[in-house]
């Protein structure tokens, strides 16, 4: 009979800092696995003249902080995170038709054209089906503060009295992102739970064998050193003993 295994692959992953994919929309993340949303991101010197983005769940890209729209932030608290499922970005004329087509081309924006800014509003689509449109000032926040908002919906759109890209009709500029907020962690959300500490002492990795086979005691923090290929190396190493 081959001993004990010391190592099992989940534990193996979980030292090794590697996460379990996400089963679902609202899976923890830990801070590695998310990029940081700023407000510098909502000053945007380029803009998709048609770009829609269906997310799935294992592209799907996840922020920390806030979410960056167009000259408008999205504010979430400390410890969430948001998974995006859907981005959308426009380019309009002043009828609110797309100016250039379905053409997905990413277009500059002329500098100096916030003199010339006539409107702008953001709606927001909540959970229970309903929506709110609100006239706000450019540059402005929208706080996510409360722990019981589970997904959102924002839209901003833009109105300027002038073409905002040069040798068009585009005076509009509208953005929608849709999110899920999701618990975020500073290391593995997967990961086992830390052993109790004494003072300096760490309580050690025990196999758990009564046949009176040899025990490999490996530290936590040790063993959290361990590359994920030496690891997987270690485990097949100690499977090949035979009592």
């Amino acid at each position: 009979m081959r001993v004990a295994t010391v190592f099992s692959l989940s534990i193996i992953f979980e030292l090794a800092g590697v996460s379990a994919s996400a089963v679902s929309w609202d899976s923890p993340v830990s801070v590695s696995e998310t990029q940081l949303g700023t407000v510098a991101s909502t000053h945007m010197k380029a803009v998709f003249s048609h770009l829609v983005k269906n997310y799935t769940l294992s592209n799907a890209p996840v922020y920390r902080e806030g979410y960056p729209l167009y000259r408008y932030y999205i504010a979430f608290p400390k410890n969430k995170a948001a998974r995006i499922s859907y981005e959308e970005q426009e380019l309009l004329d002043a009828g609110g038709d797309l100016c250039l087509g379905k053409a997905s081309e990413n277009k500059t924006l002329q500098q100096g054209i916030d003199g010339s800014l006539t409107n702008f509003i953001y709606t927001d689509r909540r959970e229970d089906g309903g929506f709110s449109t609100t006239s706000t000032n450019i540059d402005g926040e929208f706080d996510i503060q409360d722990n019981k908002t589970k997904t959102f919906e924002l839209t901003v759109l833009a109105r300027y009295d002038i073409p905002i890209v040069v040798g068009t009709n585009c005076n509009q500029v509208q953005m929608t992102v849709h999110g899920t907020m999701v618990s975020m962690n500073q290391t593995n959300p997967n990961a086992t739970s830390q052993t109790a500490t004494t003072g300096n002492h760490i309580e050690p990795i025990k196999s758990a064998q009564s046949n009176g086979a040899e025990t490999l005691s490996v530290p936590r923090q040790a063993s959290k050193l361990l590359s994920l290929q030496t690891a997987v190396v270690l485990f097949a190493f100690i499977n090949t003993f035979r009592v």
